[in-house]
């Protein structure tokens, strides 16, 4: 179930649940699906979707706190701002 989140009162995204196979969802349309543990997976990962020539979904394991390296690094924590 994905639960919406509000940041000064407009919604912002969903919270979908922490790391499920979203990448076989893929096999539906007969397309490519793979999740992708590590940044350094990230640009091969694009690279053989785009490559298959199929629908991709490529199912990137984030921090449930931080949204990327970039915001871990100056210190921002998305939940400070989430209004549960």
């Amino acid at each position: 179930m994905a639960h919406p989140k509000e940041v000064a009162g407009g919604h912002v995204g969903v919270e979908l649940h922490h790391m499920r196979a979203y990448e076989k969802l893929a096999a539906i349309w007969d397309g490519y699906g793979v999740n992708v543990t590590k940044p350094e997976e990230i640009a091969p990962a694009i690279r053989q979707g785009y490559a298959s020539g199929k629908p991709a979904i490529l199912n990137v394991e984030v921090s449930k706190v931080h949204a990327s390296p970039v915001t871990e690094a100056i210190g921002f924590e998305f939940s400070k701002m989430v209004q549960e």
